[in-house]
């Protein structure tokens, strides 16, 4: 007697119906993952800001981690414009081939550049004027194979993010090193007469205009 197997076949609507579901909740992991772990970041970078007086900002270098969750929310939202827009057709065309999906989001992207830029720029462009005070002195002095020596007091900033020199290492021939005294200038001349011996030492001084003295 000859037994016939029958081999029960799952139904593909089923299937695909679990596959959905599926991703569904996997999706919501993630975007509860992604979100509250961008949130215990936040918190985490206000909690570094406090304590640090006048020297507060870290910059936007430690934000990085919340592009790809942007990127990923712009395309979430832009999503269903598309899907409207493919599902729409006029004259047999698509509306999303016509260009009004994207005429909307280059509009509001744009709108947005140029609100973000006339908030931001008059302040950066201060900020990077007042910054640069010892090197505005430097270039006005014409001075070359020296050395400058910013005093206590020098600009409004911290003393630590004055100098602005390459690596010493693997650019020994700058010609302006820029350096800082931290209260201590006679030791700081004798150091730096000691390793650059044939270079002139001047001292410079000023809050937003910044001048620059020959060393004795």
């Amino acid at each position: 007697m000859v037994q016939h197997r029958v081999l029960a076949h799952p139904d593909p609507d089923a299937v695909g119906d679990g596959q959905v579901q599926l991703a569904q909740a996997r999706g919501v992991e993630v975007r509860n993952g992604a979100v509250h772990g961008r949130l215990l970041f936040l918190a985490y970078l206000c909690y570094l800001e406090f304590g640090r007086g006048y020297d507060w900002g870290y910059g936007p270098r430690y934000q990085m981690v919340l592009l790809v969750p942007m990127a990923v929310g712009c395309g979430v939202a832009i999503a269903p414009l598309a899907i409207a827009a493919r599902a729409r057709t006029s004259g047999g065309r698509w509306a999303l081939a016509r260009g009004g999906p994207l005429a909307l989001v280059l509009f509001a992207a744009v709108s947005a550049w140029l609100r973000v830029i006339a908030l931001g720029w008059p302040m950066v462009a201060e900020h990077t004027h007042a910054h640069s005070a010892i090197q505005r002195a430097v270039e006005h002095a014409e001075l070359t194979h020296a050395i400058v020596i910013a005093a206590d007091g020098t600009t409004s900033f911290a003393p630590e993010d004055l100098p602005t020199n390459l690596p010493l290492d693997l650019y020994p021939d700058q010609d302006v090193i820029i350096a800082i005294d931290h209260d201590r200038p006679s030791e700081a001349r004798a150091c730096l007469r000691g390793a650059f011996p044939d270079r002139r030492i001047f001292i410079a001084s000023g809050y937003d205009e910044v001048s620059l003295k020959p060393a004795n």
